[in-house]
């Protein structure tokens, strides 16, 4: 891990793994967390409520911003380390410079940042690269994971914005047991195996202001291929400080590299 600038507190988070998913994921019990005691909320109900264009659309952090933390994983193979906590103990690892994640219900399978690095603005991105053609699950950046509902199993509050399948880029909210959909950009063509690609997230202010961002890379060259907005007005909306991290998946067939964020406030 890299830190590359000094932080305080203020936003962002998501993910979880454990017995069964809203899609079928694989029995692993949960961890004990760390003396905070975060752990996980379950889920199980879905709504989708649909999206239109935010009040306001966020951007991109400030240009010449460095990032607030930044992990390019290049350690030795094994636990994650590096102030990571997970959900679920094992689910993710290092293997060859990369962030390995196993099979595990999305709402167990978190990897998260610690609870002092909590944050209400910020910005987020990871690199990810399919294993496999025609993926079947999502990588997924969590912001404002609410800490309190990391004890439940299958079940947490918070905000992921992920790659649905391959095929579109998704922005949602978890709470408790309830999935909504708050806005999907569906892709031109499917990703590609082996291709690198890189999810980008930010979410700011109150009520919340969500964007998504896909890019591959094309040589030494970023092309965006999705871009999506939501301002979450429901009474549902989470709009505290949370935690940030990333979010395995009840099938998993890729693999994390170079994740940062930015706090925005």
């Amino acid at each position: 891990m890299v830190v590359r600038a000094p932080f305080a507190i203020v936003c962002v988070a998501l993910g979880g793994c454990l017995a069964t998913a809203d899609l079928s994921g694989l029995s692993t019990p949960p961890s004990t967390l760390d003396a905070s005691g975060d752990a996980a909320d379950g889920g199980g109900s879905s709504t989708n409520e649909g999206g239109g264009p935010p009040d306001a659309t966020p951007g991109d952090a400030d240009v010449g911003l460095g990032p607030t933390f930044f992990d390019d994983f290049s350690r030795p193979d094994g636990p994650v380390g590096n102030g990571w906590v997970e959900k679920t103990n094992d689910v993710f690892t290092l293997v060859g410079g990369r962030l390995v994640v196993k099979d595990c219900d999305y709402r167990d399978s978190f990897l998260r940042r610690p609870v002092d690095e909590a944050a209400r603005d910020v910005e987020s991105s990871v690199e990810f690269i399919y294993r496999v053609s025609a993926p079947t699950n999502d990588p997924a950046v969590a912001l404002r994971i609410q800490a309190e509902t990391l004890s439940t199993p299958r079940a947490f509050k918070a905000y992921g914005i992920f790659v649905d399948d391959g095929q579109s880029l998704t922005i949602s909210r978890q709470d408790g047991d309830t999935f909504a959909t708050l806005a999907k950009q569906p892709f031109a063509e499917p990703l590609a195996r082996n291709s690198t690609y890189r999810l980008k997230a930010s979410i700011r202010g109150a009520p919340p202001q969500l964007t998504g961002v896909v890019e591959r890379l094309d040589g030494a060259t970023w092309t965006e291929i999705a871009r999506g907005a939501f301002t979450d007005t429901s009474n549902r909306r989470i709009d505290e400080a949370g935690l940030i991290g990333l979010q395995g998946d009840d099938t998993v067939s890729f693999d994390y590299d170079n994740f940062e964020y930015t706090r925005l406030d």
